[in-house]
């Protein structure tokens, strides 16, 4: 494998794909950037009024980028490798995995609600997108937790 970097594991290796994490990190250079000017329109309750249909195709954006997200970590193993090291790590990784479809699922339902609340319930609009927005940031917390786990502890990385 040319484009890979194994790295011994005593008697195991972990490949580390340079493509795959190239992606990784374009994908989530776009996102962040997206959910980043959701928080600046969600911080303030008048400039969120104001800009109501920016916030609208944020919430599109932010609906495909996330999708694309999560494909791009299943669709690459996400660390299906370092969790054959770390077998304890299946169990979180599982609960992780199965969240991808639930934060899909809200930020549906967000872009869906975006378009037909009226702007009276801006302040309820505004509230959900918090939330989600507070659970994705736990979920990719948690995540790269899991792989700095996954590597350092298990892998024998880390001090």
């Amino acid at each position: 494998m040319p484009d890979q970097n194994p790295r011994q594991l005593g008697t195991r290796q972990l490949a580390i794909n340079p493509a795959f994490f190239q992606d990784i990190k374009e994908d989530r250079e776009e996102l962040l950037f997206i959910e980043g000017r959701m928080k600046y329109l969600l911080g303030n309750s008048a400039l969120f009024g104001e800009n109501l249909k920016e916030f609208c195709e944020l919430t599109e954006l932010f609906r495909d980028q996330l999708a694309l997200h999560f494909a791009l970590e299943e669709a690459y193993g996400y660390f299906e490798e370092a969790l054959e090291v770390a077998p304890r790590l299946h169990r979180k990784s599982k609960t992780l995995r199965a969240q991808h479809a639930d934060l899909f699922e809200r930020a549906q339902g967000l872009c869906e609600e975006a378009y037909r609340k009226p702007p009276l319930e801006n302040e309820a609009l505004a509230e959900r997108a918090r939330e989600l927005v507070r659970s994705f940031d736990e979920h990719e917390s948690a995540e790269m937790e899991l792989i700095q786990s996954a590597l350092n502890e298990d892998v024998g990385c880390g001090d």
